[in-house]
């Protein structure tokens, strides 16, 4: 699929793969913040996005 867009959440030794099938409306911020909730993560945790 074309317009698929992957992105991995690396949080401690978990690498997550997110889905997105529009980046367009996704801000950097927004995004984590989507992340945060999708797994769980705490709010003060760091996770590298790639």
């Amino acid at each position: 699929m074309d317009n698929e867009y992957k992105i991995k959440a690396k949080f401690g030794d978990t690498l997550k793969l997110v889905k997105f099938l529009d980046h367009s409306q996704f801000d950097m911020p927004m995004l984590r913040g989507k992340i945060h909730d999708l797994f769980n993560i705490p709010d003060d945790a760091d996770f590298t996005l790639a």
